[in-house]
């Protein structure tokens, strides 16, 4: 009712609506709006794809656009930690992914390794990593608290940088932590 009531407001008084496109629930934002709106234009967007550009340039920036054998970990097995580590490992970094359980981590990796570049090297679980203390970049895309902060701690040196694009993924001793050790 709500969004009903909003999109009937806006509804020519605006010149563009933006509608979320991807479908994370059982309503259909964009096919809801059709509906309601006669006079503004519905432009669709997809607030995932504009989080994981922001991300990749937040880490091509830090990184001065040199990924290349870079080992970075992904937090997470869904659309967003997906997104990431496909694009990160494009980007000839060595990505290795953290999921919440071993079977959602294993499915992910299998699934994300299908669609990358014959040449590029395979996307991989994080117990596949040897290098302690040798992470470029954590980055973590999981909703909700990630509860095994302490399994990242062998990984991290000074010159890892973290990035939380969750919702509070990490808890607050752990950040108080890094900030401590004066981690990015």
């Amino acid at each position: 009712n709500l969004l009903k009531k909003t999109l009937s407001f806006f509804d020519g008084k605006v010149d563009d609506i933006f509608i979320d496109i991807e479908q994370k629930q059982s309503l259909n934002l964009f096919k809801f709006a059709r509906e309601i709106v006669r006079f503004s234009r519905l432009i669709t967007v997809k607030p995932n794809d504009t989080t994981v550009e922001s991300c990749d340039f937040l880490i091509r920036n830090h990184l001065n656009d040199d990924l290349f054998k870079k080992n970075i970990i992904v937090i997470g097995t869904g659309n967003l930690a997906g997104k990431m580590a496909n694009r990160l490992a494009e980007r000839q970094a060595n990505v290795y992914i953290l999921g919440r359980s071993t079977e959602k981590e294993n499915r992910a990796i299998e699934a994300l390794n299908l669609f990358l570049p014959k040449h590029t090297s395979k996307i991989q679980s994080i117990g596949h990593f040897k290098s302690k203390g040798k992470v470029d970049v954590i980055v973590s895309f999981i909703t909700g608290q990630l509860k095994r902060e302490e399994d990242l701690i062998p990984y991290i040196n000074s010159d890892t940088f973290i990035i939380d694009g969750g919702i509070n993924n990490f808890d607050s001793t752990f950040i108080q932590q890094m900030l401590t050790n004066n981690i990015q």
